[in-house]
Parts: C-alpha cells; sequence; structure tokens
C-alpha cells in the first residue's frame, strides 16, 4: 500500500521499503516518462500483482470543450499508455502486461460528468484493444455527488458505460479517500457550526458504489486538511504532538481505513499519499 513518486523526499529509502512490506499494489507517478528504473525493477521482481502507472503530465491534460474531444482524448492517452508499457518492456524485459494498469484523468471533477464518462469509455476500450488494463477515472472525495455533508447519496448514473467497460476489459475502479486530522471515523465542525465529516461523507465513500462487479483501487488515501471547506491542504505532519506522536496517530488512522477495506470483497488495495505535504 504505497504510492511513490520520484520527487519523494525520501526517495533513497524506495527500493528496502518496497521490498520490506511488498504491498499488494504500488502506484508510481513522476511528471512524465517512465518511473525510476530500479523501484520498478524491484516490484516486477517481487511479483507485486498490480503496478499502477500515472504519468502526472497526462492526468492534468483535462481541458475538453466537448464529448468529442473527450472521446479523442480518451484514445490518445490509451495510446500513449501503450507506448509507455512498450518502453517498460524494452528495459524490464518480457513482464507480465496484465500485472499493470494506467490511470487517465486525475479527480474530473470539473468536467461535465457525461463527457468524464465518454473519456474512460474510449479510453478504457482502446486499453482493451491493446490488451492492457487501466483505472476508471480517479474520483476525488465525495465525487461524483450530490455535493453536501455526511451520507450525501453517490450518483453513478452517468458513468453506468464506463462500469460496463470496467467489467469488460477486467479493469479497475480507482477512488480517492480523504480525511482531516480528526481521522476517517469522526465527524468535525466545518467552520460553520455545521458537523461534516466522518465515514462515508470523506472516506469510506466507497462502499456507496453500487457496483459489485468491479475491484476497487484506492489510489490515494491519507490526511488532507482541504476536503474541509475553507481550509489549506495539510497532512500529518501538523497533527498537534511531537514527530512520534504525530507518526503514531497516523498509522493507527490508517491501520483502522486498512481494517474497514478488508471487509469489502471488491478492494484490492489502498495507495497511501505520500508525494508533498501528507
Amino acid at each position: 500500500m504505497l504510492f511513490r513518486s520520484p520527487e519523494h523526499w525520501d526517495a533513497k529509502r524506495d527500493v528496502p521499503v518496497l521490498r520490506r512490506w511488498n504491498p499488494p499494489v504500488v502506484k508510481f507517478m513522476w511528471p512524465n516518462g517512465l518511473p525510476p528504473t530500479a523501484a520498478l525493477q524491484a516490484v516486477i521482481d517481487q511479483g507485486t500483482p498490480l503496478i499502477i502507472i500515472r504519468e502526472w503530465a497526462m492526468s492534468e491534460e483535462k481541458t475538453v470543450n466537448s464529448r468529442d474531444e473527450a472521446r479523442e482524448r480518451g484514445i490518445n492517452h490509451a495510446d500513449r499508455s501503450k507506448a509507455m508499457m512498450d518502453e517498460i518492456i524494452a528495459q524490464h524485459g518480457n513482464v507480465d502486461v496484465r500485472r499493470f494498469a494506467f490511470e487517465g484523468w486525475n479527480e474530473p471533477w470539473q468536467i461535465r460528468a457525461e463527457w468524464v464518462n465518454e473519456y474512460d469509455v474510449s479510453r478504457l476500450m482502446r486499453l482493451r484493444q491493446h490488451g492492457l488494463r487501466g483505472v476508471g477515472s480517479d474520483y476525488g472525495v465525495g465525487w461524483g455527488a450530490d455535493y453536501g455533508f455526511k451520507d450525501s447519496a453517490e450518483n453513478f448514473e452517468p458513468f453506468e458505460g464506463t462500469h460496463q467497460e470496467i467489467v469488460r476489459g477486467g479493469h479497475l475502479l480507482g477512488r480517492h479517500e480523504y480525511w482531516s486530522f480528526a481521522g476517517p471515523y469522526q465527524m468535525h465542525d466545518d467552520g460553520h457550526g455545521r458537523q461534516m465529516g466522518g465515514w462515508l461523507w470523506e472516506a469510506g465513500r466507497y462502499l456507496q458504489c453500487p457496483w459489485d462487479d468491479v475491484q476497487i483501487v484506492i489510489t490515494e488515501c491519507g490526511i488532507d486538511t482541504g476536503v474541509v471547506p475553507g481550509q489549506p491542504n495539510e497532512g500529518w505532519y501538523k497533527l498537534p504532538g511531537r514527530a512520534e506522536d504525530k507518526a503514531q496517530t497516523y498509522a493507527e488512522q490508517l491501520f483502522w481505513f486498512d481494517r474497514q477495506l478488508a471487509l469489502d470483497k471488491r478492494v484490492v488495495g489502498a495507495c497511501i499519499f505520500t508525494y508533498d505535504f501528507n
């Protein structure tokens, strides 16, 4: 359960950590090009079942003005993912491509739901034609939903085409689950005297997904106080107490979250966000 980046402040420990933890899923994110050779070779060698690839530049190419443009962008991104897979094979040998899954748009909340669906359907279909797997758009906290407070129902109807293509191609559904300092299980004040947050709003949203025939991967998770309206993006190191106290509190939150994930047979793993402030 790891999220790696070449800019990670402790990158020199990547390979030993990967070998010691041997997590069920490892996600690589980097500005462009291929992920770090040594770290990628480590997860290939140790048989990590799921290796997720996100090229940051591509995942942020989210400016589209029509459904047709969204469809063409999806095809383009799938073809670029195929080129990356070809480069990985060239560098690392004849690997099992089904162990890899490629991400597309990241948290596309500002785009019309029907366009996001069009993008993902075309991208996942093209990946299937290439013999590859993808991760359905990584929906951010509380999206897609009727924006509100705890227990607001999510609306998956606009993404039924994505659902069908995920099943058809053996792809995965990606979700992001973040919470505030209070933890994934506690409510907190929104700054206006209203209670928000807690399980099933900031974290646990995956449980509202009605699709029981898909695999779900939590492609980002952890503390991000930005889920509270008006609050800055801050991570676990801004928790109160000494450094070891902060680490212990955060670890307990992650262990609790992991225990909940284990209760849902659809969830194959979760990636702790470690790119910056988290």
